[in-house]
């Protein structure tokens, strides 16, 4: 197993939409790059504990179920605990919104290369 099949699971959409349009599995995935990618750049604005629970009012349930849906399942998983976390003004909250920071880049680079997978042409 790579990295890349840790961070993402390229077949989890396709099996449970049984999904046979390619174009639109496409769309599905651009999407989920485009969201992520605002909150991203958002995530880097972020200084204070307030920001962080601001953001992660925002973006963490919003975010939490694309994630899995798509196949990011750690990223999924992060921004499950960095929600609960926010709801409870955990301790552990800046710390799980770090690892939000560090799985963002590798999730998006995944999932990128799945599509340049499926536009080519050249998947199973």
């Amino acid at each position: 197993m790579n990295q890349a099949s840790i961070i993402f699971q390229k077949n989890a959409l396709r099996e449970q939409i049984d999904v046979e349009d390619v174009g639109f599995l496409c769309e599905l995935y651009e999407e989920f790059i485009r969201q992520l990618k605002e909150a991203e750049w958002e995530s880097v604005q972020v200084k204070t504990r307030d920001e962080v629970l601001a953001f992660a009012y925002k973006y963490a349930h919003r975010l939490k179920s694309s994630a899995l849906a798509v196949g990011a399942q750690q990223l999924g998983i992060c921004l499950k605990n960095l929600e609960t976390a926010a709801y409870n003004n955990s301790p552990e909250l800046q710390a799980i919104f770090s690892i939000f920071q560090l799985l963002t880049s590798s999730t998006q680079i995944a999932i990128a290369e799945e599509l340049a997978v499926l536009k080519s042409g050249n998947f199973q």
